[in-house]
This record gives structure tokens, C-alpha cells and sequence, in this order.
């Protein structure tokens, strides 16, 4: 595989990696055989987030490899905290991708998810606390409502979710927030009365058709 620049590209990759791996959490309940490419799309997705944030601490040569191990090495030499579960979880991911790779890998159906979880809950963490950005800003509906069910990470959601209202509410006098009719939060970004998204669950309200049918909801 052809190595991603860093930017743009790395991160648009990541939040390629981070929706699919979610997707596939979310159906591998009715269809197991999806947690081998989850498995896949976690770690590439952890791979990118930790590229990211060296980049950040230390800019890498242009040109220049780096393995996984490596990376989380000199993010720990600058400081970065990667706690010993994050790193064993972390480790089983790599252990399980390469195993796969190359088709000799058996896995348990429990450990899978739960392995797939663990990992959701330390990226939530980790673009939190390291980047600043927030998984529910990225992942689409329906794996965003899948991951809510996540005590952490619904915790996060809900702090992130305060965060933005109140700076949408701040940002301009004729904003407003409204009710969600698929979470029931006071969290629909509104401006000029208009309905935007709603901030936590990240679906956009649709007023009722001519037909009378009640409001349906999408993602944006």
C-alpha cells in the first residue's frame, strides 16, 4: 500500500477508515464475516489518527516510513500519553490485522466486537484529548447511534454536545436551539428559526409533507 501524505489526504483517509470500521461494527451483528474487514479498517484507521498527531509533535521527513510501533514510540518520547490498555489494545489490533492479511487468523464473534470497542472508545478519547475533533462530527448514522450505546463514549458526546451549543447560541444572537425528535435533546442547531443538525445525534429534522406524515430525519 502506497504511503498517504500527510494533510489533507491523511485525514480525510482516517475519517474514510473510522465510518467503515464503525459500518461494519454495526452490521457485523447480522453478518459476522464483516469484523474481518472492521478489524482491517480499525487499524488503518489507528495508524492514521497516531500519524496525525506526530505530525503535529514532530514532523516527519518527507519520504520517510514510519511502522506503527515506531510511531507510538516517538509520540511517547514527545509526551503524548498512551496508557498500557490503549497499547495492548492497540497491539491485539495489529497482531489481528496482519494475522488476517494473511488468511490465517481465527477469532472469536464476542472478542471481535469487543476488540472493535475498545478501539472506538480509545480514537474517541485520543481525537478529543490529542487532536481536538470529535468521532461524532465524522461518523455517519446509523454506526454513530451503534457507538452511543458505548457508556464513554456517549459521556463524550454528551460533553462535546453541550460544548457546541453553547458556542452556536454565543456565535450569533439569532441563533437558536431546538428539540430532536429521534434523541429527544434540546440540540438542533437553528438559525434564523431555520432547522440545521442536530449536534448530537447528527440527523437533520424534516417538517412534515403536504401528505401530513410526520417528521422523518436524515443524516447530514
Amino acid at each position: 500500500m502506497e504511503e498517504e501524505g500527510f494533510g489533507v489526504n491523511i485525514a480525510e483517509n482516517a475519517a474514510l477508515a473510522v465510518n467503515a470500521a464503525a459500518a461494519d461494527l454495526l452490521n457485523s451483528q447480522t453478518q459476522p464475516a464483516l469484523l474481518r474487514s472492521g478489524v482491517l479498517n480499525a487499524f488503518h484507521a489507528v495508524e492514521l489518527l497516531l500519524k496525525i498527531k506526530l505530525e503535529m509533535v514532530q514532523p516527519v521527513a518527507p519520504g520517510r516510513r514510519l511502522s506503527n510501533t515506531q510511531v507510538l514510540s516517538s509520540l511517547q518520547t514527545h509526551g503524548v500519553y498512551i496508557g498500557a490498555e490503549d497499547l495492548a489494545m492497540i497491539a491485539e489490533l495489529r497482531t489481528l490485522r496482519n494475522k488476517l492479511q494473511h488468511s490465517e487468523a481465527r477469532y472469536g464473534f464476542r472478542d471481535a466486537r469487543a476488540l472493535l470497542q475498545r478501539f472506538f472508545i480509545y480514537i474517541d478519547r485520543f481525537t478529543t484529548n490529542e487532536l481536538d475533533c470529535w468521532l461524532g462530527q465524522v461518523v455517519e448514522q446509523p454506526a454513530w447511534d451503534g457507538l452511543l450505546a458505548l457508556a464513554p463514549i456517549e459521556a463524550n458526546a454528551s460533553a462535546w454536545t453541550r460544548r457546541i451549543v453553547a458556542e452556536w447560541v454565543a456565535d450569533d444572537g439569532l441563533n437558536s436551539i431546538g428539540d430532536c425528535p429521534h434523541c429527544h435533546r434540546q440540540t438542533v442547531l437553528q438559525e434564523r428559526s431555520r432547522a440545521g443538525h442536530c449536534a448530537y445525534c447528527g440527523r437533520i429534522p424534516i417538517q412534515p409533507g403536504r401528505n401530513g406524515s410526520s417528521a422523518d430525519l436524515q443524516r447530514d
